[in-house]
């Protein structure tokens, strides 16, 4: 026979006793008992045959008082007023004071338990002459009964006489009725149904009253009010109000599912503006759905939130670079940077776990570039090897899944995005939309989700982000965009094009070793000792291979702001050496027209090492 089982004379606890609560009233028994130090059926017999409980000081007590002090330091935080308070914290909260300031001179503290939840017949009495002296006329009620008839005329023979209510609640075991009406209405909030959620919306907006609990754990909230109202029900889901010739039970009084008791104990409040609104029924119609722009300017802004300070946001980033250009490489370096939270190419990078979803590669290849990473494979860099063109491939799903494991996620990354889209359909709004998804997933979770791309075949230098495949669409629904490509004139270099919201636009120059992690370099071919217009020439060219004609066409074709024939020949020839760095050979034909027309050949290789089989990279 267990020990446990036992009361303290040692006599065996045979008999089960189970009984349905609220949630909200679940919640609220298993704080009290963790304050209390006490086993719960321990606690809830005494709190039945004694009506109180001793609480004894002991680390466990003291442990659980400084979790629920720790809990109301972070509401008050969050609030500007006691009355935002959810009535439960308020309960709550005298609980755990009263357990305090009995503890504070003494190891054990005595607590009773609510008087208006066990129901000596003193206490109706005092309820009933507490709503007098509100102005609030009573009357008694049959036990266990919301209408059960004491008296002949129940509207004839209310009052607030403290004679006749001494002499209807001595002795007796009556509920309390209270008359609702004459400059006095109770707004009733059904909570099994919708009217909890509806009031705890306005909840801030409602002067603080008195507030009852019901026994289904819902509220009756008394108002003064200097207008005509009438009693309704159903005013909103869940929501009555009563008012001339009704009547409710008042605090103290049972019915047969439980008490009604006190949760708030204050005056009874004039009613404000926001409740004679709330009572036309119409308050739905009316919300604040925006901020003062002058109150925004004076609050402080929020904390930079970046996974990879300036760099890598929380929301959705594109990844895109030409086939065979070394972006794995890169995501494996920016994803083990992140894991050590250490800095990736001179960024200051979160310490946070980083979970890459491999559809490309086998794991195999996996392995191999791990083993040839100049740098150690940090702890909280996990891979998934998952097959491409899953159908019902839900990422969310797998977010969820992983958190349960690594709560500090903070990057997942696509490899690549294109072998999980399922929808062949490359319209704007189709592709925003998809983008969205993840932009939303991104903030939902407080993580940065890297799309890695394809790009398109031919590489256009002047607008670098339009080379990732797919619409405009998509890159206007990211928070990051990345590009890597080669520099034009040096094949070893690379160069990572960088943008976004928040993001400063920026290019990193980078090689890669031989074990092919890259290292930020110097540029040493900076654009801007160049001539902007020449640079514009340069690129039009190597987009298009050639150009025979005029150089007042070939200004306008490359969007030169000077489209004077003079000057783009003067600018052509004084940089013959910069054209043949790019692999642009520049003559002129001999005159056969009135204009002299020049020929720019493009003669480098491909040298974007693309794919001519990958149908991914084509638009």
């Amino acid at each position: 026979m267990s020990v446990k089982n036992c009361d303290y004379r040692g006599r065996f606890r045979s008999k089960i006793v189970s009984f349905r609560m609220l949630p909200e009233e679940s919640i609220l028994l298993d704080r009290k008992v963790k304050m209390s130090g006490m086993k719960k059926h321990d606690y809830l017999i005494q709190s039945v045959n004694n009506l109180q409980i001793v609480i004894y000081g002991n680390p466990y007590v003291y442990c659980s008082l400084k979790r629920e002090l720790e809990i109301y330091i972070q509401l008050f935080n969050e609030i500007q007023h006691l009355d935002e308070l959810d009535v439960d914290d308020l309960e709550i909260l005298e609980y755990m004071l009263e357990i305090i300031r009995n503890l504070k001179n003494k190891k054990e503290a005595q607590i009773k338990t609510r008087k208006d939840t066990f129901k000596p017949m003193e206490s109706l009495l005092n309820h009933a002459l507490t709503y007098a002296q509100s102005n609030c006329k009573v009357f008694p009620l049959k036990v266990n009964s919301k209408n059960g008839q004491a008296l002949i005329s129940l509207k004839e023979k209310a009052t607030t006489d403290k004679k006749q209510i001494t002499k209807w609640f001595t002795n007796t075991d009556y509920n309390v009725g209270v008359s609702t009406g004459e400059g006095m209405i109770v707004i009733e909030v059904d909570a099994q149904k919708n009217g909890k959620e509806i009031v705890e919306h306005y909840i801030k907006q409602f002067p603080i009253t008195l507030t009852v609990r019901t026994p289904t754990g819902g509220w009756h909230f008394y108002y003064q009010v200097d207008k005509e109202i009438d009693t309704q029900f159903n005013l909103y889901e869940g929501i009555n109000v009563y008012s001339n010739g009704s009547c409710i039970l008042g605090a103290g009084s049972q019915l047969e599912n439980g008490n009604y008791y006190i949760s708030m104990n204050k005056p009874i409040a004039k009613a404000n503006e926001f409740v004679y609104e709330f009572l036309k029924g119409k308050i739905n119609d009316f919300q604040v759905t925006w901020k003062s722009a002058l109150e925004m300017s004076q609050s402080p802004q929020q904390e930079n939130t970046d996974i990879i300070k300036q760099l890598l946001a929380v929301g959705v980033t594109l990844f895109g670079a030409p086939s065979k250009m070394g972006k794995t490489f890169l995501c494996m370096q920016l994803a083990n940077a992140v894991a050590k939270g250490t800095e990736f190419l001179g960024f200051i990078c979160e310490k946070r776990n980083v979970y890459y979803i491999a559809l490309e590669d086998p794991e195999n290849n996996q392995i191999e570039r791990l083993k040839k990473a100049s740098f150690d494979i940090a702890c909280g860099y996990d891979i998934e090897i998952t097959p491409a063109y899953q159908v019902g491939f839900d990422l969310e799903q797998k977010i969820i899944n992983y958190l349960h494991f690594n709560p500090n996620l903070g990057v997942v990354i696509i490899d690549t995005f294109e072998k999980i889209r399922m929808n062949n359909d490359r319209t704007y709004t189709i592709e925003y939309k998809e983008v969205t998804h993840y932009h939303e997933l991104g903030l939902k979770y407080g993580i940065a989700i890297i799309l890695v791309m394809h790009t398109i075949k031919n590489i256009n230098y002047s607008n670098t982000f339009a080379n990732i495949s797919g619409s405009a669409g998509t890159l206007a629904a990211a928070d990051g965009l990345m590009m890597l490509l080669r520099n034009q004139i040096d094949q070893d270099i690379k160069m990572l094009y960088i943008d976004g919201k928040g993001i400063p636009a920026d290019i990193i120059h980078m090689i890669q070793d031989k074990n092919m992690t890259y290292y930020k370099i110097e540029n040493e071919n900076d654009k801007a000792d160049i001539d902007s217009d020449l640079m514009d020439i340069i690129h039009y060219v190597i987009e298009n291979g050639k150009y025979i004609g005029s150089c007042e066409k070939l200004a306008v074709g490359a969007g030169v702001t000077n489209c004077n024939g003079k000057h783009i020949r003067s600018l052509l020839d004084k940089h013959k050496t910069i054209l043949e760095m790019y692999f642009i050979r520049y003559t002129v034909p001999p005159r056969t027209s009135f204009s002299r027309k020049i020929e720019l050949v493009f003669y480098g290789e491909d040298r974007f090492d693309n794919d001519t089989n990958d149908e991914m990279t084509k638009k």
